[in-house]
């Protein structure tokens, strides 16, 4: 990104997976886009480029998340991919487990529901069980569904 006020607009715009900024720009610093991130709790991975590198600035970098702080001029253009492979890979394993978590909040509410139902069918003497299993069915189809990522087949 050319600035802060760029970054703060693109950023607002649409989703990255990855932001590649210079820690000393026009009208700030790298720094402030790491922050910026941070505060809004994106999932973005940073790397950080520098001509300017400071110890300070480096330890502050890495504790505040950046994947990686990297001193200019970069003359291995390999390490530079590599550091892009790895912090993408980083930001695939970040998104996958954050989407796991949800899955086991919802699975772990439907869990529930069917344990409520099953209970409900206990303590109904005269009711018809066959309604609870229906329910039960169609919480236990919904989880499958989500799992498989394709509902079952009636018939």
């Amino acid at each position: 990104v050319s600035g802060v006020a760029k970054a703060h607009e693109m950023i607002g715009s649409r989703h990255y997976d990855l932001c590649i900024v210079d820690k000393n720009l026009p009208d700030g610093s790298g720094l402030d886009v790491l922050r910026l991130i941070r505060e809004r709790n994106l999932e973005i991975e940073l790397l950080i480029l520098t001509g300017y590198p400071s110890m300070e600035s480096a330890i502050e970098a890495l504790r505040n998340g950046a994947y990686d702080y990297l001193i200019k001029p970069v003359l291995d253009l390999e390490l530079v991919a590599e550091k892009v492979r790895r912090a993408l890979e980083r930001h695939r394993l970040r998104a996958g487990r954050t989407l796991m978590a949800e899955r086991q909040q919802r699975w772990a509410a439907t869990l529930a529901e069917v344990t409520q139902i099953l209970d409900r069918a206990k303590g109904d003497k005269d009711g018809d069980p066959r309604a609870a299993l229906a329910d039960v069915t169609a919480k236990i189809q919904a989880v499958r569904d989500e799992l498989l990522g394709e509902p079952i087949p009636s018939g």
